[in-house]
């Protein structure tokens, strides 16, 4: 049996223009699913701001772009 599933990340580089999305949108939200796939579950901008070359100003103004498109949630 051939079981296939969707990559999220396949999905996200291939259709990101279609979606109206920054390069810098795209790359903050694959940190993200990195961070949390490595077991953090609070991700901020500070965390962020450690494992990327963006400024802190910027990656704030991309996470709430990302909010109100609806990529991410806040919980």
């Amino acid at each position: 049996m051939i079981t296939e599933a969707l990559d999220f990340k396949y999905l996200l580089l291939e259709n990101y223009k279609k979606l109206k999305m920054s390069e810098n949108e795209v790359v903050t939200l694959l940190m993200i699913d990195h961070l949390v796939n490595d077991g953090n579950s609070f991700i901020t901008a500070d965390l962020l701001s450690l494992k990327m070359s963006l400024d802190i100003k910027d990656i704030d103004t991309i996470l709430a772009n990302l909010l109100i498109k609806g990529f991410i949630e806040y919980v």
